[in-house]
């Protein structure tokens, strides 16, 4: 019996040359095959990538839409919440920042803090309310006036108070004293969406 020779070795090439010599070892059909496979699944990747594109838009505008919905009803509520209440002068009033429209506002503004707190819009008790007559701001018909309700106290080296301002103004033409809760900006850069409502003119000192 002849002895056959020995095997044909044929050295695999560099790594970078791989994927070519491989595709040189199909037939003419494989590598159409093989185009055709590849080609499909570039498709269905696109297809993919392109669909999971979408749904990442979608859920930005849906979470962009959130956020601008929440920030637009906490503007609301601090506009209501700044809103102006009233209350009338007492009968025969004729001095607009009179100790009497002081005490008429005082109590307006208490009962005012005690449904807010009841409803939970503001933190309590409300220990007192005090208004003070802001006297540059005087005509002959309306006063200003700003009030503090004050929340808490703690008492250190120094008397600190907590509580919430008002603007308040008296009218002897409307025959009313309107007073508006303040809202300043808070400070914290997680507040960006805040714009500080317009105070109504009922309870501001008149212009000049």
């Amino acid at each position: 019996m002849a002895s056959r020779g020995p095997d044909r070795y044929e050295p695999l090439p560099p790594f970078t040359k791989l994927p070519r010599w491989l595709l040189a070892k199909l037939s003419r059909r494989a590598r159409v095959r093989l185009a055709v496979a590849s080609a499909v699944a570039a498709i269905l990747l696109a297809i993919a990538i392109a669909a999971q594109v979408r749904t990442g838009h979608r859920e930005i505008r849906a979470d962009s839409l959130a956020s601008d919905r929440s920030d637009a009803a906490r503007q609301d509520a601090l506009a209501e919440d700044q809103r102006a209440r009233r209350v009338r002068l007492p009968a025969g009033t004729t001095d607009p920042g009179s100790p009497a429209v002081v005490a008429a506002l005082e109590r307006g503004v208490r009962r005012d803090m005690r449904v807010r707190v009841r409803r939970g819009r503001v933190d309590g008790p409300i220990r007192s309310v005090a208004c003070r007559p802001v006297r540059q701001s005087r005509t002959p018909t309306t006063a200003a006036f700003f009030c503090f309700a004050r929340q808490a106290g703690a008492r250190s080296n120094y008397d600190i108070g907590f509580g919430y301002g008002f603007s308040a103004k008296s009218d002897l033409e409307a025959g009313k004293v309107a007073w508006c809760k303040r809202n300043p900006r808070p400070l914290h850069s997680h507040t960006a969406y805040y714009e500080e409502p317009a105070v109504s003119p009922a309870c501001l000192p008149e212009s000049r």
